[in-house]
């Protein structure tokens, strides 16, 4: 798979998962070096501690802890 297609639908994959316990990360997006161009990351940005937190317990949730 194309690494841009690959970051595109991993951010949406965590959009859509974020989502569905009503939590939502303003700055995740694609950040692509211009010094490496092959490599494609996914930016999670900032987010307030609140949804931090919620991120944590989804996670854990999730885990079964």
């Amino acid at each position: 798979m194309d690494p841009w297609d690959a970051a595109e639908e991993a951010v949406e994959e965590l959009k859509a998962a974020l989502a569905d316990v009503g939590l939502v990360l303003p700055s995740l997006g694609i950040n692509a070096s211009a010094l490496m161009p092959w490599l494609v990351l996914v930016e999670l940005g900032g987010a307030r501690p609140d949804v931090v937190r919620g991120i944590a317990a989804a996670v854990k949730r999730g885990a079964g802890a």
